[in-house]
């Protein structure tokens, strides 16, 4: 794991140029990232420390994680990649259901204000 501290920059942690990143801001302050190795992280604000890594796409610089998003409570992640939509525990940082169903690349997810119904295109 890497830490974000203060003057680091994304190539110090493994970012190589021309990686395409998602960022989302969770309170406590959390931030959420996606990347091009299949992974997301939720690292701690504070401290820069990574608090968990959501792995379960495929790996590998073809498996860009095209987007990201948290649920209104903050419990719960979104992710896209290729032709799939995960959806994981922020506690457990399990996969909680994979929305496969997807007939080309998932390119955005969301989730509904109320947390309740989350959004694919």
């Amino acid at each position: 794991t890497a830490e974000l501290v203060a003057g680091t920059l994304l190539v110090d942690i493994g970012v190589e140029e021309g990686s395409q990143l998602t960022l989302v801001v969770l309170q406590p302050l959390h931030v959420v990232t996606a990347s091009g190795d299949g992974t997301a992280k939720v690292w701690s604000g504070a401290s820069g420390e990574c608090l968990l890594t959501f792995t379960g796409h495929k790996r590998g610089r073809d498996c860009l994680l095209s987007s990201v998003a948290v649920s209104p409570d903050g419990q719960t992640v979104l992710t896209a990649a290729k032709d799939i939509a995960m959806m994981w525990s922020v506690s457990s940082g399990k996969c909680l259901l994979a929305l496969d169903g997807h007939t080309d690349f998932v390119t955005s997810v969301a989730f509904s204000l109320d947390g309740e119904r989350v959004a694919t295109a």
